[in-house]
């Protein structure tokens, strides 16, 4: 859509285009998923598991708790580190 703002299109075509694809967004929200049979198990077998972080996630929630600083106390008990469970 951007770069058909720097085409110079109209501002109605503009808001037709902007309609039309929340349009579809809708639409596609409101659709089932359908899922296969091992889809589903694995899905299911997620869900009935705790999250547990990968390392990747760790190592990025590490460097915004050091680069972001807030008036935050940890709750008692908690490691200064986030680590994998």
């Amino acid at each position: 859509m951007d770069e058909r703002l720097n085409q110079g299109i109209s501002v109605a075509a503009f808001v037709r285009l902007a309609a039309k694809q929340r349009a579809v967004e809708a639409i596609q929200l409101d659709r089932p998923l359908c899922l296969s049979r091992r889809d589903d198990e694995t899905f299911q077998a997620a869900l009935a598991e705790p999250f547990r972080a990968n390392e990747a996630l760790l190592q990025a929630l590490n460097q915004v708790h050091t680069r972001v600083k807030r008036d935050w106390k940890a709750p008692a008990g908690a490691a200064g580190e986030l680590t994998a469970h």
